[in-house]
Parts: C-alpha cells; structure tokens; sequence
C-alpha cells in the first residue's frame, strides 16, 4: 500500500497530508545548522524564510510540495522582478 501511494504521489503516512511547511519549518527548526556552525549568512537566511518562502510555502500541506510547486514560485518571482523593473522606468 505504501509503495502505491509513493508511485502515486500521494502522502502515505496518516496524518501525513494535513501537516503545513511552517509546520514542518518550526518543529525541524530547519536553520538550527546555521546557528551551530556559527554561519554568518544566518540572518540572511531568516530573512528569506520570514520575507519570501513562508509567504509562498508556509501555508501549503508539505505532502504536496515538489518540483512544480518550486518551478511556479521560480517563475512568479522572475515575472514580479520584471514588473518592478519595468515600473521603476
């Protein structure tokens, strides 16, 4: 069953589907790396998680991030930088 619902795509733990990125991002603390090996790009790290990716991420069910969700967001951040630049004329 669980090897049907990979190939699938589908969440195969229960639960599994309700859980969100800011969720999964909190309990992970996913920057704790940063902290321990004492990065200098920590902030700028932050900064992105707070600034741009929990906006997009945030509120979608982990179970059905993959690539096209991350091509998507690829493309709306080009296509926003070329309206800004556009409008900045």
């Amino acid at each position: 069953m669980r090897l049907q619902a990979v190939s699938s795509g589908e969440p195969f733990c229960l639960g599994m589907e309700k859980i969100k990125v800011a969720e999964l991002a909190q309990d992970l603390d996913f920057l704790q790396d940063y902290r321990i090996n004492g990065l200098k790009s920590l902030p700028d790290a932050q900064a992105r998680w707070t600034l741009h990716l929990h906006d997009w991420f945030g509120h979608l069910k982990a179970a059905y991030v993959g690539t096209d969700t991350i091509k998507q967001l690829r493309t709306t951040s080009r296509n926003d930088r070329k309206r800004k630049q556009v409008m900045q004329r």
